[in-house]
C-alpha cells in the first residue's frame, strides 16, 4: 500500500466452489415439453447460501435450485449447468444427495449416498456427470410452498397442465422446513 500515491492492494479470496453438471436426459423432450429447473439437495447439513438483497441477510440451507427456462438440450440430449456451492462444514458419509431435473411434463431424479465424508473446497471446480440410464423418471408433478401469514389461511394451488391425462404428483412444502406432503392421484 502506498497511500501517498493512492495505490492500494486488495486481496480477494474465493468463498465458493463451482459445481458443473454434465447431464444426459433419459429421453428426448416430447413436443411441447420444456426444461424448467435443476435442484441439488441433501438430506442433512447446510451447504448452500441464499442471499436476500432486500434485507442484506443470508441463510444457509440444504438445497439449491437453478432455473432452466429457455435452455435447450443438444442433439445428444445433453445439457451443462453450473451452480456455486458454499460450505462451512463437510458433507458427512451417509448423506444422500439428490439431483432433480424437472420439465413441465415430468421429473427426473438421480440419487446417491456418500460412502465417505466429502468437502467442496472454495476456489475449486467439481463435475457431476449423470448418464441417461442413471435417472429415475416420475410422473408430472405440481409443487407448491406454503408460507402462511397471520391473515392468510387459504391457498389456491397453481397447476401447470402437463398436456396429457394420467397420474400426477402433488408435493406441498408446508413452509416450516421440516415436513413435506406428497399426494398421488
Amino acid at each position: 500500500v502506498d497511500e501517498n500515491e493512492g495505490i492500494y492492494t486488495i486481496d480477494f479470496y474465493p468463498v465458493t466452489a463451482l459445481m458443473k453438471f454434465d447431464l444426459t436426459l433419459p429421453a428426448a423432450l416430447a413436443e411441447g415439453e420444456a426444461l424448467q429447473r435443476l435442484t441439488l439437495s441433501a438430506n442433512q447439513g447446510d451447504w448452500v447460501v441464499h442471499f436476500f438483497p432486500w434485507n442484506g441477510g443470508i441463510e444457509f440451507g440444504n438445497s439449491l435450485t437453478l432455473g432452466l427456462n429457455g435452455v435447450t438440450p443438444t442433439g445428444e440430449n445433453k445439457i451443462t449447468a453450473y451452480m456455486m456451492l458454499v460450505r462451512y462444514d463437510l458433507l458427512a458419509a451417509g448423506t444422500t444427495l439428490t439431483i432433480t431435473l424437472e420439465t413441465n411434463h415430468k421429473g427426473h431424479t438421480f440419487e446417491t449416498t456418500l460412502a465417505a465424508d466429502m468437502e467442496y473446497w472454495a476456489g475449486n471446480a467439481y463435475t457431476a456427470t449423470i448418464g441417461a440410464e442413471q435417472w429415475t423418471t416420475e410422473p408430472a408433478g405440481m409443487k407448491f410452498t406454503v408460507k402462511p401469514t397471520a391473515n392468510q389461511k387459504e391457498f389456491t394451488l397453481p397447476f401447470d397442465n402437463p398436456g396429457s391425462a394420467g397420474t400426477y404428483n402433488l408435493t406441498i412444502d408446508w413452509g416450516d422446513d421440516t415436513s413435506t406432503s406428497t399426494y398421488t392421484g
